[in-house]
């Protein structure tokens, strides 16, 4: 945050503050100069990127958010909120999305919300591929209803043999 240059910077502050407000606890990190929060264990649900004319806010969950946040993304499950300089922020609005996104990081809240959507087409397509959902979930297997990313799986996978891997390592 330090880094964004001249009106970003300020952005960058006020947004971390109003994140770091609502969502207690709240995980930091940065990758690729870009800085990301998470809620407890389950990944990450809010990140922003510093561009030339605006500060990106990307929700990763963001489609699942009410209301939407208006900047669409190639990935279906992703939204975006561009801010520009002079642009006033509508922090209600904003720490209502960020409470909402914070809520939506874990694999069962996925699956919730894949069943509960407004959209038929976009709901599980029967009881018995909801049904195999929830035995991926509790096999720490991928969830369908979660973009299948190669962190996500391996994350997944090192859960699921979290023993085995820990034997292989102690023997390296």
């Amino acid at each position: 945050i330090a880094a964004m240059p001249g009106w970003k910077s300020e952005v960058g502050r006020r947004l971390d503050a109003l994140i770091t407000r609502t969502v207690p606890g709240v995980r930091k990190a940065v990758k690729w100069n870009s800085p990301l929060y998470g809620a407890g264990d389950e990944g990450w649900f809010l990140g922003l990127h510093c561009f030339g004319k605006y500060v990106k806010v990307a929700f990763f969950r963001g489609a699942m958010l009410d209301p939407v946040p208006p900047g669409a993304s190639g990935r279906k499950d992703v939204r975006y909120l561009h801010i520009h300089a002079g642009d006033e922020l509508d922090e209600a609005r904003l720490a209502a999305w960020v409470n909402q996104a914070s809520l939506l990081a874990g694999d069962l809240d996925a699956i919730v919300l894949k069943a509960l959507r407004k959209d038929p087409a976009e709901r599980y397509p029967s009881v018995a591929a909801l049904l195999a959902d929830l035995d991926a979930y509790a096999e720490f297997r991928p969830v369908a209803a979660r973009s299948a990313t190669t962190g996500y799986r391996i994350k997944r996978f090192l859960r699921r043999y979290r023993w085995q891997v820990a034997a292989v390592a102690a023997v390296l």
